[in-house]
């Protein structure tokens, strides 16, 4: 290669013939520079890693993702568990990736339902540590109930992220985070981010054989899903590369811009004493709280449905669209809030009548 010409080219630069071989056998964690291991998803990736202490992680799109976690989980016949209300894009590609490879579902609510799951034999569970009915059962509780059958809680933290609760810090063996724009209905350009911090134990009783070949690696999971994960792909089109960039840049300030959601959500829950009989604020161990519920008084459900239109989504369905912003969606008399990142004397303004 011309030295003078190095910077116009996309040359490779093996270490040794040894490396080059098991690079491209897939043998080694790393890889040639491709459309698998482009800058922006690595960078990415070792910045998500950096946040949950874990250098293990997979960034890619989410329809193969959750395709390939599920069948490396469980096949034909098999049953995996899921929480009734867990995030909407996660609930609708596992209902779709089930399906597709003939595995039932098992859905549970809480503590007791998630116990009768676990002692049918279900291969995973799966759970949201935040959603929209502000009634998931606690991370700790569902770790406890999966483990003593051997078996891995997956939690998506996409909501709250690893600013509001670390699902790790109670339990979780896996942990995933929907990236770039979250779309209920067309997840063809979303990615998903697994992170595993290689705390379970995959070899028992042969009960996983899919990742079996893997064992040999220190993260056997991750390395299973890296090399199935690499027969397709992954496609950042023109239209996201400047929102998965900025998605790398938005975590410098992630901290700073959860803790105005959380204390916004507390404002709003205090404010709703005034107009509502029941409010439920889903808080976590650490102080933080994210989304909220509120059955409305009758006399003043018109006035607050009023006051909020402007800021109304369709339907929970698209209730995590407007990420940033604060979102309401009414059902009834039921106010369902998520609280985004406005200052507070705004948050008051808006939801004072």
């Amino acid at each position: 290669m011309d030295k003078n010409n190095q910077s116009e080219t996309s040359a490779f630069l093996f270490t040794t013939p040894d490396d080059s071989k098991k690079r491209f056998g897939i043998d080694h964690n790393e890889n040639v520079y491709s459309r698998d291991s482009q800058p922006a998803r690595d960078i990415f990736q070792k910045r998500m890693a950096r946040r949950y202490h874990s250098q293990n992680t997979l960034s890619h799109r989410a329809e193969v993702v959750i395709d390939i976690l599920v069948s490396i989980l469980a096949s034909g016949n098999e049953k995996i568990a899921v929480h009734k209300y867990c995030f909407a894009p996660l609930k609708k590609l596992l209902d779709t990736v089930t399906e597709i490879h003939g595995i039932r579902t098992i859905e549970f609510t809480d503590e007791n339902s998630l116990q009768k799951a676990v002692n049918t034999g279900v291969k995973a569970v799966f759970l949201s540590a935040a959603n929209t009915e502000c009634n998931v059962p606690s991370v700790s509780r569902c770790a406890d109930i999966a483990h003593t059958q051997n078996i891995p809680l997956i939690v998506d933290n996409t909501i709250t992220t690893f600013c509001i609760v670390n699902p790790f810090d109670f339990g979780a063996d896996i942990v995933m985070e929907f990236s770039g724009v979250v779309s209920v209905d067309n997840s063809k350009n979303t990615y998903v981010t697994l992170i595993d911090i290689n705390r379970f134990d995959w070899s028992h009783k042969n009960k996983y054989v899919r990742i079996f070949p893997f064992l040999k690696y220190s993260a056997p999971f991750t390395s299973c899903m890296r090399f199935k994960c690499r027969k397709s792909a992954p496609v950042l089109s023109k239209e996201n590369q400047a929102e998965f960039f900025m998605l790398c840049e938005g975590l410098k300030t992630l901290d700073n811009r959860m803790t105005v959601h959380s204390e916004n959500a507390k404002t709003v829950a205090e404010i709703m004493q005034s107009y509502a009989d029941d409010i439920c604020l889903q808080t976590f161990p650490n102080g933080n709280a994210m989304l909220l519920k509120a059955t409305l008084r009758p006399e003043n459900a018109d006035n607050i449905r009023l006051s909020l239109y402007s800021i109304t989504v369709k339907n929970i369905r698209q209730f995590y669209h407007t990420y940033s912003c604060t979102a309401v969606c009414f059902q009834g008399n039921t106010l369902y809030i998520k609280c985004g990142t406005e200052p507070e004397n705004y948050i008051r303004h808006i939801f004072t009548l």
